[in-house]
């Protein structure tokens, strides 16, 4: 039985075109799961900070508030927390400006 020499050529350069695709597709792949495993390390680290953060300042409040009864103490005791998160609520929720992320060859979207 003799084979096609061109149609021999022909299929093992598809099967090499194939081959190429699924070697890119699987580099994007990984790189996008790399990206989302840093994006969910990053936030989980940024809830344990404020977890940690908040427990400090609600110990804290409580101490002061439960062993002393003089207003000056207690008032800027919980103010100034209440004053800190008010900035940071205040500008998480203000839009300034506009963020473009660039992509390949420097274009806006």
């Amino acid at each position: 039985m003799s084979q096609n020499p061109t149609a021999m050529l022909v299929l093992v350069g598809l099967a090499a075109l194939g081959v190429l695709f699924g070697l890119t597709a699987s580099r994007r792949a990984a790189k996008k799961a790399a990206k989302g495993v840093r994006e969910v390390n990053r936030l989980t680290a940024m809830a344990f900070r404020t977890v940690l953060f908040a427990g400090v300042i609600t110990g804290v409040q409580w101490l002061v508030t439960h062993y002393a009864s003089d207003p000056r103490v207690i008032v800027p005791t919980l103010a100034i927390p209440a004053l800190v998160a008010a900035f940071q609520l205040a500008r998480m929720f203000a839009v300034t400006e506009i963020v473009y992320s660039s992509r390949r060859g420097g274009s806006h979207r």
